[in-house]
């Protein structure tokens, strides 16, 4: 079947050039040519058809062999061509370019799928020929001998050259760019590459010797290898099928032979501005055969801004399939190569990958190459930047050989973040003088390999991010040391371990304290040699800077406790003194005293210390937790631990119940001990009416130390807050929407109220947890927000802080309580400071009111008619100007002092005595009433015994007493009555005094003056009826009564005589209502 199969495609391909001939004019026929044997070239024919152009060529018998010569011009290809004979096509002129004008559609599948397919010939030659435009590409299937020079290939839809089972290939001096690889044919080992796919599959080949490729001088740009994401395969799908999709952007070599060993020469040429979807954005290099030695040498060539979109290999993609001979290995070199901007993520610029028999027999080195601004991108950006090598099987390559090697290369502003060199798993060797230099990243990342290191290793000017450093171990990775190692690291700049962290998993103490170190991150080239004999290395660390452990920072000491052959020969500590270390000028900044060469090697957290023992948090809180840290050495570090939260119920719980929100490990000047959290949860049905609610415990947990715990409290939402549940589930608490509420504060503390209103906390009410009362006058303050406008006055109310509503020098419930030091004064109840020399006041005022009154009942002399409406004014302002502050601003402080001194009372305002409660202040207020009903009686008892001429006195004096003091008497009387049901902190309605929040009304020593406000209260109101009855005669007994008649009733007329009660009522009326109705006072800020 395999045997027909040419005689077929000769059918086929003879009907296709025989209605070719009738369809095209050929203008020269080709001519037969004898070569003289002595001259013949070793892959010429003795004859051969030399043809003036393309079609010509394809009316030829399939036989012998054809030389095409193309004199300069733009030829066509009108249609697919097939090959059996040995072909040569040479252009002879400048510029001989052909282009194909059919499209894919016409073409035949399978064989002439190709835009020239030259199949099984004994050899095949293109020479000075430029190829254009065509939708497939050109096939060479079997050819003992390929030799292609000096040509282009441009713009092909389907990759431009497919070299499959060819004994010798020569590629030289040729441009392959512009073209691209669909990834639509899935043909085996073909790799639907961008540029050109060289394939050698024994299986189906029938070599005479070993194959080989030579590619030379040659420029391979801006290719594409795509693939669509149903046809990127997977590396079980190509091991089964090998059918390669999205590899190998501008080249893709192709090697599954177990028979011959296979040598692929690539030398000087440049690869650039190629792309491939999956891998190998340069080339894609995949190499599979057992027992035997296959060999890719890479020399003098440059890698420029390539790139491979999602996996890596951003240059070039070695992916060794399975192992050659331990002591014959697969070898792939790269000797004096350039990789320059390349990008990928993993292995920007160069990913060796083993899949399955790893490094056994596989074999990769690097020397004197230099990598330069490559990028690592994406989610594995810390998988080599510069170059990676993996492995797919990892635990079995510790100590294998041979091993990969590294030797006099450069690694250069590179930016890979975790990872510039990325060594996971295989053995490694660092040879010659390596320099690693101004990467952004970790220079060389090691993951679980043994890779020894010898001559010069220097790194310097790089910086890394988190938990990384210059040199990065981790997997229990070690380095060996070989004596004359010089290693430095200079100016290198991190977190943690700027220059070298060890990142191991913590180890069992059975296997600590073991002789040679043998899981140390550290070994020496002779391991019976202890570390505080290590002279002949030379490990020096100068200027780097980073957090802590500056110059070395690891997992555990434990490991690498050996340090001597006498006794005692182990310490956990002995590591500081290992004669290796040269350390100058380090600074770790997160301590006060950065120089100190203690923190240049640190140990991750041995101890964790919690000074809290309890947290309190409301659902959407922020709240924080102090911890402090020590490491190995005992001294202070920092950590990043898990939390979560644990209950009995349903054990732990972590997101979203507690959340780190701070978590960026970037901050570079202090030790991290404070980390702030935000609480969430999914259920709150239980406590929204509980506050207080513990959850048992936050967990803290570190690895390889003991877990800790506090106590941890849920609370009920803040002042402001109420609970809402969101999309996704999580209860947390939001602004209430109560209309008294103007706004929210991002602290999740603070609430902006409406102006005039004291706020308080209320658990017990269910719609809402704030309770809102009207604020006395003066007492609370006003605060400007920006939010609002600066013309807008709010009040502010804070859970944490709820005295922050009242202005300084009060606190407490309706900001009543006068600060410490501060008493109420006796007119106004401002909470001022006063001396205890100011108590002799009061015997004062009493002095003065028996005065007043004395005089006014000897007088007893009528007023002017205009002093009734004067008095009653003047009386008033003071309730009036508590309404209109703007309006009184520069006459109602005047006007209060004014109507006090009318009322008996202090003119000024002053505090008697420090600490002087509202209480006491009140009862002072009711003073001249008390001295007044003593007094009276006294003078009037005093005038009728010793003055005849005053028993017929008509007691004007008493009328204006009385209307002197009836203001003064009923305010004082209607404010210590002034009571607000509020509930309490706990939830309990309690009833407050209105002028001082603190004191519960009817209780303790406010009952005293409540029942003297009842009282006096009692004996104005009924003064009213009494006064009206002696105005119209209605009581005319006792007979005293009838001296009284004429006082009252003398300033209105006859018929008016009654309107003296009303002199009374209506500042009864006047009263009752300022002294009930809410007060708003604006108090500017302090």
């Amino acid at each position: 079947m395999v045997g027909s199969f040419p005689k077929a495609m000769k059918l086929v391909a003879a009907c296709m050039v025989c209605s070719l001939a009738a369809a095209v004019a050929i203008p020269e026929l080709c001519n037969i040519r004898t070569v003289d044997p002595t001259l013949m070239e070793p892959s010429a024919c003795s004859s051969s058809s030399v043809c003036g152009s393309l079609q010509a060529a394809l009316l030829l018998p399939f036989s012998g062999c054809v030389e095409i010569r193309v004199p300069s011009g733009t030829h066509a290809i009108s249609a697919p061509a097939y090959f059996t004979q040995s072909t040569r096509l040479i252009g002879t002129g400048d510029l001989v370019r052909v282009e194909c004008s059919y499209s894919s559609a016409t073409a035949l599948w399978p064989a002439l799928n190709y835009t020239l397919n030259f199949y099984h010939t004994a050899f095949a030659a293109l020479e000075n020929v430029q190829f254009v435009g065509c939708p497939a590409p050109l096939r060479f299937d079997g050819v003992s001998e390929l030799n292609i020079s000096n040509c282009a290939f441009r713009n092909f839809t389907e990759a431009s050259l497919d070299i499959y089972n060819c004994q010798q290939v020569a590629l030289s001096n040729c441009t392959i760019e512009h073209n691209k690889g669909t990834g639509n044919v899935p043909v085996p080992f073909r790799g639907n590459t961008g540029g050109v796919a060289i394939g050698i599959n024994s299986i189906f080949a029938n070599f005479t010797a070993a194959p080989s490729v030579h590619i030379a001088n040659c420029t391979f740009a801006h290719n594409q290898a795509l693939a669509s994401s149903i046809s990127l395969k997977t590396i079980s799908q190509t091991s089964s099928k090998q059918v390669f999709t999205g590899r190998g952007g501008a080249l893709g070599l192709f090697i599954n032979d177990s028979v011959h060993n296979i040598t692929m020469i690539i030398a000087d040429s440049i690869f650039h501005d190629n792309y491939a979807k999956s891998f190998g954005g340069g080339i894609y290099v995949y190499i599979n055969g057992r027992t035997i030695q296959h060999h890719i040498s890479i020399e003098r060539t440059a890698f420029v801004d390539n790139f491979a979109e999602e996996h890596g290999g951003g240059g070039v993609l070695v992916s060794f399939y399975s192992n050659g001979l331990p002591l014959a290995p697969h070898t792939v070199e790269f000797v004096d190569c350039r990789f320059e901007g390349n990008m990928g993520e993993a292995g920007g610029g160069l990913y060796v990958f083993t899949s399955f028999d790893g490094t056994n027999g596989n074999y990769f080195k690097l020397e004197h190459c230099n990598f330069t601004g490559n990028t690592g991108l994406g989610s594995n950006s810390d998988y080599g930047a510069a170059f990676t090598v993996g492995l797919l099987t990892p635990f079995r390559e510790r100590v294998t050989i041979p091993r990969h090697e590294v030797i006099d290369c450069l690694f250069l502003n590179n930016n890979g973040q975790n990872g510039i060199i990325s060594i996971g798993y295989a053995p490694m060797r660092f040879m010659g003088h390596n320099r690693f230099i101004g990467n952004q990243g970790s220079a060389l990342r090691i993951i679980g390999s043994l890779v020894e290191l010898l001559g010069d290793m220097y790194f310097a000017n790089n910086t890394v991010k988190g938990d990384s450093a210059a040199l990065q171990l981790l997997s229990f990775a070690q380095v060996r040391l070989h004596h004359g190692l010089n290693m430095t690291f200079e100016n290198n700049v991190g977190k943690f371990g700027a220059s070298i962290i060890v990142g191991s998993h913590a180890l069992l103490s059975a296997i600590t304290d073991v002789i040679f170190n043998p899981l140390c991150f550290a070994l020496y080239e002779n391991s019976s040699i202890p570390p505080i004999e290590w002279d002949d290395v030379d490990i020096t660390f100068r200027n780097n800077r980073g957090l802590l452990g500056s110059v070395l920072y690891l997992s555990d000491l434990n490991s690498c406790s050996w340090y001597s052959l006498s006794s005692p020969s182990f310490s956990d500590s002995s590591i500081l003194q290992w004669p290796i270390w040269h350390l100058i000028d380090n600074l770790n900044t997160g301590y006060e005293n950065s120089s100190d060469t203690r923190y240049s090697i640190q140990t991750t957290v041995a101890r964790l210390e919690t000074p809290a023992t309890e947290v309190h948090a409301w659902p959407g809180q922020q709240f924080e937790l102090h911890l402090v840290a020590f490491d190995n050495l005992g001294q202070p570090t920092t950590a990043n631990p898990r939390f979560g939260l644990t209950n009995e119920s349903t054990g732990v719980q972590f997101i979203p119940d507690i959340v780190v929100i701070d978590s960026d490990d970037t901050n570079d000047g202090h030790l991290r001990d404070v980390f702030t959290f935000v609480y969430g949860t999914v259920d709150m049905t239980e406590q929204t009416t509980q506050p207080n609610n513990t959850l048992d415990q936050v967990l803290i947990q570190i690895p390889s130390i003991s877990t800790n715990s506090i106590k941890f409290y849920r609370e009920q939402c803040p002042g402001g807050y109420v609970m809402n549940t969101t999309s996704t589930g999580l209860a947390t608490c939001i602004c209430d929407s109560n209309n008294r509420i103007l706004l929210c504060e991002d602290d999740q503390i603070n609430v902006i109220i409406e102006q005039g209103y004291w706020t308080w906390f209320a658990p017990s009410k269910s719609d809402s947890n704030l309770y809102f009362h009207p604020c006395p006058s003066g007492y609370c303050q006003c605060h400007k927000n920006t939010s609002l406008g600066n013309s807008t006055c709010a009040y502010q109310y804070s859970t944490a802080y709820p005295d922050i509503q009242c202005v300084p020098e009060r606190k407490g419930v309706l900001c009543g309580q006068c600060r410490d030091g501060r008493g109420v004064s006796a007119l106004s109840s401002h909470c001022v400071s006063c001396s205890d020399a100011s108590a002799v006041l009061i015997p004062v005022l009493m002095a003065m009111v028996v005065i007043a009154v004395t005089i006014l009942l000897l007088v007893d002399k009528p007023l002017p008619i205009w002093i009734h409406p004067l008095l009653f004014y003047i009386q008033m302002v003071p309730y009036v100007a508590q309404y209109f502050p703007e309006s009184f601003d520069h006459i109602g402080q005047y006007g209060f002092y004014i109507s006090s001194g009318l009322n008996l009372y202090y003119i000024y305002d002053f505090c008697l005595y420090s600490n002087m409660s509202a209480v006491v202040s009140y009862f002072i207020r009711f003073l001249p009433l008390l001295v007044t009903l003593v007094i009276s009686p006294t003078v009037f008892v005093m005038r009728r015994m010793f003055c005849k001429r005053w028993r017929s006195a008509q007691h004007y004096g008493l009328w204006w007493i009385t209307l002197l003091l009836y203001s003064h008497i009923i305010h004082s009387s209607l404010s210590v009555l002034n009571c607000a049901s509020m509930p309490d902190e706990r939830g309990i309605t309690i009833t407050r005094w209105f002028v001082s929040g603190d004191v519960e009304c009817f209780q303790d020593e406010h009952l005293g003056i409540a029942l003297l406000a009842i009282v006096a209260l009692l004996l104005c109101v009924l003064l009213i009826p009494l006064v009206f009855a002696i105005a119209t005669n209605a009581l005319t007994k006792p007979s005293w009564i009838q001296s009284v008649i004429v006082p009252i009733s003398a300033p209105f007329k006859t018929n008016m005589h009654w309107w003296c009660s009303v002199e009374l009522g209506r500042r009864l009326v006047f009263l009752l209502l300022t002294t009930h109705l809410p007060r708003i006072a604006v108090i500017h800020p302090y």
